[in-house]
């Protein structure tokens, strides 16, 4: 019988958690080309995102993901999993840099207006 990838994924993942730091660098080390590539493909056109905060990104993905891991079931990659909070982190930046953006314009839209002379 064959095993297949996403149950050695759950094996790792729970040896893992059991304590074993060899499991954890091999799922983790496996899964990091997978899941860096989609971070960077989705933020390409990201001005605001550097290099760093998109690592920031893959980190926080998977710390998620071992906080979460009770709903990972092994039906799935474990790559699959963390490109999940890897999406909802990268939808959540999007949305914090939208808005400080509104807040910048409104803030220079204000300072433009006040400076207008009307006499």
């Amino acid at each position: 019988m064959c095993k297949s990838k996403r149950s050695e994924d759950f094996l790792l993942l729970d040896k893992y958690l059991r304590g074993d730091k060899s499991a954890g660098e091999e799922l983790f080390g496996s899964i990091y080309p997978i899941v860096r590539k989609y971070v960077f493909s989705q933020t390409n056109a990201d001005i605001y995102l550097g290099e760093n905060d998109k690592e920031d990104i893959i980190a926080d993905a998977m710390m998620r993901a071992i906080e979460k891991q009770h709903l990972f079931d092994g039906s799935s990659k474990f790559s699959t999993f963390v490109i999940g909070f890897s999406k909802n982190i990268i939808f959540e930046k999007r949305k914090k840099s939208t808005n400080q953006s509104a807040k910048i314009v409104s803030l220079e839209a204000a300072l433009h207006f006040e400076n207008v002379n009307f006499f």
